[in-house]
């Protein structure tokens, strides 16, 4: 039977009728299935390993999110490292980071009987770095998680693991802002902090920011006066990174920076993720995303052109591995359009997305600056990126010389 020939407006129709309806995007989201109670069961169970006297207890990520390969079950770092997913407000996000899967210090071969060694030996390595002077090693960055891992491990927060994982309403780069504020509070500034190196102490709690954002948050005094993108909104004082506290939040624009990841399971290398880890309803989830906030803005623009809505804000997605998004983004397209089409017509609809919205690092590097994003942007192309972000009550001098870093 021949797959039926569509123009590229039908296929923009599919995705306007996807974004209209958020239940369509709740109905394709794992960690709601249920109401969120299959979640909740999981990391609750993960908890309870961890803390059980059980040394055969039995836990496995990949094996609890429904993912079964026999190739996976000697690899420790995806069936036991925490996944972490999808952050921020991904309905209306501005920037997306959308990377492959998440890193992990462990070698990928390295194996363990069960996930309490896995974690006795992180908490390890994680203390015997930050203890050893002029140690070079990747644990020299590590996350709020990796603190809780070291310090206290066996008595891990449910929710807070639940929020690591998939947290809708607070983004990473929120998250680390937060914590330098924090951190100010309780430390003197010195100037040296011009100069952080990847072992400082703050450096290190900021993973993202030193690895991705800090291009995006480079503010110089000059720039104050005439800041289109700075406002006198405070984070609230009371804010927690996590749990108590956080209804009383402000909501900040820093939440439209979005990180997703294509694969929520960890490894040391790219490689030693298969296509039984990759070809999941997390990476569905994934590409849905996109989909939906592009459908959205389609939506939004038809709007404006009708005099409906007066201001638009246009996404933009800057993809790591995009070959392996590709894979999914036609696939999930397939089911959006509900059409049988031809993978040539799919495929050469988002050749036009991709020159509409999407962007590259050229390398391993993630660095979201003016010379390391494909297709090349200008200056002023740039300085738009950075002008999404709307950072609140950063005016404080010391912590405008912490971000010219």
């Amino acid at each position: 039977m021949a797959k039926k020939i569509v123009k590229f407006n039908e296929i923009e129709d599919a995705l306007k009728d996807f974004a209209k309806n958020e239940k369509k995007l709740k109905d394709r989201n794992p960690y709601l299935e249920n109401e969120g109670k299959k979640f909740n069961d999981i990391v609750k169970e993960f908890c309870i390993s961890l803390k059980s006297e059980n040394s055969n207890e039995d836990f496995s990520w990949i094996e609890k999110f429904g993912v079964i390969s026999e190739r996976e079950k000697y690899k420790s770092n995806v069936n036991y490292a925490m996944p972490t997913h999808v952050h921020g407000d991904y309905k209306n996000g501005l920037i997306y980071l959308c990377l492959l899967n998440p890193g992990m210090q462990i070698g990928d071969k390295e194996s363990y009987n069960n996930i309490k060694y896995y974690y006795d030996n992180l908490a390890n390595k994680i203390e015997k770095s930050l203890s050893t002077e002029g140690v070079k090693s990747d644990y020299y960055f590590y996350e709020q998680m990796d603190l809780e891992i070291k310090n206290n491990y066996k008595n891990l927060d449910k929710e807070m693991v639940k929020e690591y994982i998939y947290d809708e309403n607070t983004s990473i780069l929120t998250k680390e802002l937060v914590k330098i504020k924090h951190y100010l509070k309780t430390h003197e500034f010195d100037k040296k902090w011009n100069k952080l190196e990847k072992k400082d102490e703050l450096t290190r709690n900021i993973y993202y920011i030193w690895t991705y954002f800090k291009p995006l948050l480079e503010i110089t005094d000059e720039k104050i006066k005439n800041s289109n993108y700075l406002n006198n909104h405070n984070l609230s004082d009371d804010y927690k990174l996590y749990g108590e506290g956080k209804d009383k939040a402000e909501i900040v624009t820093t939440n439209k920076v979005v990180n997703i990841e294509l694969c929520p399971f960890r490894s040391e290398k790219a490689g030693a993720l298969t296509n039984e880890i990759l070809n999941t309803q997390f990476s569905e989830f994934s590409a849905y995303i996109i989909w939906y906030r592009i459908g959205k803005y389609l939506n939004d623009l038809e709007n404006y052109r009708k005099n409906i809505v007066r201001q638009i804000e246009k996404p933009l997605f800057i993809f790591r591995s995009y070959s392996k998004w590709q894979d999914k983004l036609v696939a999930t397209l397939h089911k959006i359009h509900n059409e049988e089409i031809d993978n040539e017509i799919i495929e050469g609809y988002i050749e036009k997305i991709n020159l509409e919205f999407f962007y590259h690092f050229p390398n391993q590097s993630g660095m979201i600056s003016q010379n390391n994003l494909k297709k090349f942007v200008s200056k002023d192309e740039f300085d738009g990126i950075k002008g999404l972000i709307s950072i609140q009550n950063w005016k404080n001098k010391y912590i405008l010389s912490f971000l010219k870093l």
